[in-house]
């Protein structure tokens, strides 16, 4: 929590609330092996400097490379709720000290949610991953394991030949929410919002094609096979080609739209 002191270490955090969580990350470096993994659960900071997780990162040092990092916040509240709260138990003297601080620290957020960290062998030539998610009611801590996964496939050289092998199919719980609008005196279908709680919680409006190509996505067809099957049939814009295609599968895996078949988790990938 955001305090003027630090009394108590298991609750006062400094002026924007911060201090251990900035320690604990700084240290990571030293304690945690290669192949590891930490999680924190925590308000995190946003400032105008940058997003939590990027001043995560920062604060690993010179070894920030060997780190991934997902922030996946639950809610998010401004600096002025943040004070409002922290007001019912405090002297108006108190909350005007934790203002200024916010404002020289440029706060824009402080979103609370699990910090994941994850440190790899790599050298300083590869590159590392940071990125912020929304925790869901069915996200758990093995949803971050199969991402961290899945992103290893994705970035690895031969990733593109791999995935025209797969077999996806329809994420089980995923989905599709339709407007209707008044067209020409009729209610025709105007939008459509794909939506999955895992790995994490996610909403992506699609075009209208995109509806019945996905359609073909049953665990038994390839991704190559559904990319011909969909182009000799019209289903998608002339221009829309292979490496589009690619990007949209690996995309809808990454949001959970897609998962893998029994037999893609047996041969080579982590599910």
């Amino acid at each position: 929590m955001p305090s003027v002191s630090v009394d108590t270490y298991w609750r006062d955090g400094g002026a924007i609330g911060d201090i251990f969580i900035k320690r604990i990350v700084e240290e990571m470096p030293t304690y945690l092996r290669a192949g590891g993994y930490a999680l924190i659960l925590a308000q995190g900071v946003d400032t105008r400097e940058g997003r939590f997780e990027e001043r995560a990162r920062r604060w690993l040092g010179e070894r920030e490379h060997e780190f991934d990092i997902i922030f996946a916040s639950e809610k998010e509240r401004g600096p002025q709720r943040v004070l409002e709260l922290l007001g019912k138990d405090s002297t108006d003297d108190v909350i005007e000290r934790l203002r200024e601080a916010f404002a020289a620290a440029d706060v824009v957020s402080m979103p609370y949610g699990a910090l994941f960290l994850r440190r790899a062998k790599r050298s300083k030539h590869e590159r590392s991953w940071t990125i912020r998610a929304k925790l869901s009611s069915e996200t758990s801590g093995a949803d971050f394991h199969s991402t961290f996964a899945l992103h290893d496939r994705v970035s690895a050289p031969d990733f593109a030949a791999e995935l025209a092998r797969i077999t996806p199919r329809l994420a089980p719980r995923l989905e599709v929410q339709v407007t209707h609008v008044v067209h020409e005196g009729s209610l025709a279908p105007a939008e459509y919002i794909f939506i999955a709680n895992r790995p994490f919680a996610k909403r992506v409006r699609m075009d209208d094609w995109a509806i019945g190509l996905f359609m073909r996505f049953d665990g038994q067809s390839t991704v190559a096979q559904i990319y011909e099957a969909a182009r000799d049939d019209s289903e998608m814009p002339v221009e829309f080609d292979l490496n589009e295609f690619i990007l949209l599968v690996t995309r809808s895996l990454e949001a959970g739209f897609l998962v893998l078949s029994d037999s893609d988790c047996r041969v080579s990938w982590t599910c």
